[in-house]
């Protein structure tokens, strides 16, 4: 085989090495556009598809319910059971197994339990009905984006660091407060805070 003959062949060969990279790299840009749109449409079948674990109970006559991803209603009659934060050994966490964007708390519970709503990084704001009459022990601790909360009108006692970790800067307490519990607003970008006349403990 002469030397031109040779020279033809491995210029063929390397048109050839070219054309089946260039295919090569199309098929792995296909393989990923592919798997780009499964990934979405999962992530959008996870959030329209409600689940088993989307609702429960939270008290003996109190239920949850998750709604559009991020939204937890609180609803029935009287008091909620008391949690433990994330990473306790003993006692059991909050059912619900999301973060929280938007709470509705129904009236006609009567309290808010331990640590019931704490760590809950994106929520901005609360409105706990009249019913309510006392909040647990950290049960919005470490809400960092928290800014805005109104308080029952009918509110008690407030737990200690029930609200610690929060950025609320300015809250009003209800006269029938009598009780708040040591560090309730601490960490709070609060520069003052009036507190009613009827708290007799703080």
């Amino acid at each position: 085989m002469g030397t031109q003959s040779r020279s033809k062949i491995k210029n063929i060969l390397k048109f050839l090495a070219i054309i089946l990279s260039g295919i090569g790299l199309l098929a792995l840009f296909v393989a990923g556009i592919f798997l780009i749109r499964n990934e979405a449409n999962l992530v959008q079948d996870n959030q329209s598809v409600v689940r088993a674990d989307d609702s429960g109970t939270c008290g003996d006559n109190l239920t949850w319910t998750v709604s559009s991803g991020s939204t937890l209603t609180i609803s029935g009659t009287g008091p909620m059971y008391d949690y433990v934060r994330s990473g306790s050994t003993s006692g059991d966490r909050p059912p619900w197994d999301v973060f929280i964007s938007t709470l509705i708390i129904e009236e006609g519970v009567t309290s808010i339990g331990r640590n019931a709503f704490s760590d809950q990084m994106n929520l901005t704001s609360v409105n706990i009905p009249n019913s309510v009459t006392s909040i647990g022990y950290q049960a919005f601790r470490s809400c960092t984006w928290l800014s805005t909360v109104t308080l029952s009108n009918n509110l008690m006692s407030v737990g200690e660091e029930a609200f610690a970790g929060c950025c609320i800067s300015s809250i009003t307490l209800p006269n029938t407060l009598t009780t708040i519990g040591d560090g309730a607003f601490a960490g709070c970008p609060m520069s003052t805070i009036n507190i009613p006349a009827n708290v007799t403990s703080i």
